[in-house]
């Protein structure tokens, strides 16, 4: 009898155990959002419409940085619905110590996998000669020796022009 009285409560320590493995073996995967770009302005602001700036955030961030778009969520996509011409405008203005600013300033710095999908009509993306327009898998701090893990980016139907950058061209990676 002592010995059945020990085994019940491992007995139940077992089977809660694995009703939590079951519960998580079959879990839903963090699942990608689609974020749609609904202007060709490049502005941080939130004023009912998404910007491709801010979509790369939320994208980065996996979450709604700015609540004018989607969150993001895993390796998510972002269509930009018009078509036309998205000009860079928010100059790159870095202080001391200021290695990235993570697309709030100057390039698109893309931290997270993703895909971004230019109108079929045509996209362009015109650096305006500020700053390159693409860092693919930025590292925000260069001095600490930790390597950001690697990330796939997709990009459809887009032309980029324009870029300007001392050390490399339109896209860093």
């Amino acid at each position: 009898r002592r010995t059945d009285a020990l085994m019940k409560p491992v007995v139940r320590c077992v089977a809660v155990l694995s009703l939590a493995l079951c519960a998580l073996a079959f879990a839903a995967p963090a699942r990608a959002n689609n974020i749609d770009v609904e202007v060709l302005s490049d502005v941080l602001a939130v004023d009912q419409v998404c910007t491709l700036r801010e979509a790369i955030i939320n994208a980065n961030n996996d979450a709604a940085t700015w609540p004018d778009c989607a969150a993001g969520s895993g390796a998510d996509v972002i269509n930009i619905n018009p078509s036309g011409t998205i000009t860079l405008a928010i100059v790159n203005t870095p202080g001391p110590g200021d290695t990235d600013q993570l697309a709030a300033k100057g390039d698109l710095d893309i931290t997270s996998s993703l895909t971004i999908n230019g109108n079929l009509s045509g996209t362009t993306i015109n650096a305006n000669q500020l700053d390159r327009i693409f860092d693919i898998n930025a590292d925000p701090d260069i001095f600490d020796g930790i390597t950001p893990p690697p990330i796939n980016v997709t990009l459809n139907n887009l032309t980029i022009t324009n870029g300007r950058q001392n050390d490399v061209g339109a896209v860093k990676v």
